[in-house]
């Protein structure tokens, strides 16, 4: 399960799209920089446009499918990466419009210092795994910055405001960063942001912050210890949110938020939230919902013991319903078979389950049944309850059942 969201979460990412395939290597060694593009240079790497590239040096290189050189790995040659930032040294042409800085091994303030002040165009940039407890002010002034990666920083506390000067900015990666504190006040001018990845300390989400995020396409909050609720309502906000996860917040009592209102939501994952029972909304009319889930993935919350009913707004969209590890889940709801559009249903570690609802032939489009770990269901699933399934294609069960 956990395998299957990550993939979910790789395969959304922006990057995620490009792929590369090795090109021949060339003997020789080259020294005109211009012509490189990217240079690995003691872990940092910097990427920029060129129409073409000489059959010269020993280097390792993966080309992209528009012809636009990747990745040149230079081994042995510019060993320390001050050659660019030393006042003397003159920068040569196409390195000025260098679009992507990975660091990939820790470097000083002072070196992502010059790197913002000296490439203007960045449109990448990859500080993962670092370990700077600020970020300088100028990062606000890479008006051209469409991604912005610190995951798993643990020492960074705050961003600075004037990162909030990114209007291009569409991907900021937070995940991991398990000091920071809160988000900037003014994140809502971030207007193109459409991919958040956030780990915060606080113990709610703004709703004056993320709610106003238009443009906010995939929301992940992970690993948040601290986090109670998300954002009380979020009524005419998050309208585009198409994808949404949940994952290892401990204290997390209630999402707070109606789900009646992100209409456009296609992705719902709820991991490991321990004090979550999804029962908030129970007191509602849920009757006239009409929602867009495709794929809902639900495990390690023990405190759900029914499905919620919200849940039948998408009874013309959801395709898969992955329920696991929810121990206190006592029985899947009469209304099941409703979910006209269900391909796939699967359960696992769910031990209090021991039958399916009545009327399960009617799931006609249900292509697959997985049943793991539940003895008692999958046992009834080979017996009684067989009739209900048989229409199945592909059928798994315990097998020790």
């Amino acid at each position: 399960m956990w395998d299957m969201c990550h993939k979910n979460i790789i395969s959304q990412h922006p990057l995620s799209t490009q792929r590369t395939t090795p090109a021949q290597a060339i003997p020789g060694f080259p020294f005109t920089l211009p012509f490189y593009s990217q240079l690995f240079l003691n872990g940092s790497y910097f990427i920029f446009k060129i129409p073409f590239i000489k059959p010269f040096g020993n280097f390792g290189a993966n080309i992209c499918k528009k012809g636009i050189i990747l990745c040149i790995v230079c081994h042995g040659f510019l060993s320390r990466p001050s050659f660019c930032f030393q006042k003397n040294n003159e920068i040569p042409p196409n390195l000025l419009s260098t679009k992507t800085i990975i660091f990939k091994i820790e470097q000083p303030l002072s070196i992502l210092k010059a790197c913002i002040s000296r490439f203007k165009y960045l449109r990448v940039l990859d500080l993962s795994k670092s370990s700077f407890e600020v970020l300088p002010n100028s990062i606000g002034s890479l008006k051209h910055l469409r991604y912005l990666d610190l995951t798993e920083n643990c020492r960074i506390k705050q961003l600075p405001d004037s990162i909030c000067k990114l209007h291009s900015l569409q991907t900021l990666v937070l995940g991991g960063c398990s000091n920071l504190e809160r988000l900037p006040k003014g994140i809502r001018d971030i207007i193109s942001l459409r991919f958040l990845v956030v780990t915060i300390k606080h113990t709610y989400l703004s709703k004056k912050a993320i709610g106003c995020l238009d443009s906010l396409r995939f929301l992940s909050i992970s690993y948040c210890e601290n986090l109670k609720c998300l954002f009380e309502g979020t009524k005419g906000c998050l309208t585009n949110l198409r994808t949404l996860f949940v994952v290892e917040c401990p204290s997390l009592t209630t999402l707070s938020l109606s789900i009646k209102h992100l209409t456009a939501l296609e992705t719902l994952a709820i991991i490991n939230c321990k004090e979550l029972s999804l029962m908030e909304m129970e007191g509602e009319d849920n009757q006239d919902l009409k929602l867009s889930l495709q794929k809902l993935i639900i495990g390690g919350l023990p405190r759900l013991e029914v499905l919620p009913q919200w849940l039948q707004g998408s009874a013309n969209t959801l395709q898969l319903l992955w329920i696991q590890e929810c121990e206190n889940l006592k029985a899947l709801p009469e209304w099941l078979p409703r979910l006209k559009s269900l391909h796939r249903l699967a359960i696992g570690k769910c031990p209090k389950l021991s039958s399916l609802p009545e009327g399960m032939e009617a799931l006609i489009a249900l292509s697959q049944l997985q049943i793991e770990g539940c003895l008692d269901l999958s046992r009834k699933c080979k017996a009684e309850d067989l009739h209900k399934i048989a229409h199945v294609p592909l059928i798994d069960l315990d097998e020790d059942s």
